[in-house]
């Protein structure tokens, strides 16, 4: 799939971050508030990291952690993997599935513009193959089908 990431597939509008200092349980609150299953980390203007409903899971609760006093520092994927706007939705599927994460912040130049998931990348598949049937069937059974 050719289209790019930013404003092909992604809503940039809608970002929610945490400052370093915050802890599990605010950002446990930040994903429930906003219906969201990943926050960004921010130091200021700077991404420094990526917190998902999964680490929270693993990291806080099966860990036998208390949400309340730990840090999102020290939690969060560190530094993640980050895409470009003009990347595509293919480039960004790849990714995601060969390092085994469902969400990908795309940044230009050091400015988060948009996160990705893959919920957004099967939704863009699933319109785009749809459109590609309709097309398909338009062309065998169109006004001509048949006609010598």
């Amino acid at each position: 799939m050719l289209r790019k990431l930013v404003p092909g597939i992604v809503n940039t509008s809608v970002l929610i971050s945490v400052g370093l200092e915050a802890t599990a349980r605010e950002v446990a609150v930040a994903m429930a508030t906003h219906r969201v299953a990943a926050v960004l980390v921010m130091d200021g203007k700077r991404l420094k990291g990526i917190v998902t409903e999964r680490d929270i899971t693993c990291r806080v609760v099966a860990a036998g952690r208390n949400p309340a006093a730990t840090r999102v520092d020290e939690i969060m994927t560190v530094d993640p993997h980050t895409l470009p706007p003009e990347a595509t939705a293919s480039t960004a599927l790849d990714l995601m599935q060969t390092r085994g994460f469902r969400h990908l912040p795309i940044v230009d130049g050091e400015r988060v513009v948009a996160m990705v998931s893959m919920r957004d990348l099967h939704r863009a598949m699933h319109e785009q193959l749809s459109r590609d049937l309709q097309d398909r069937d338009e062309y065998i059974h169109g006004e001509n089908y048949g006609a010598a």
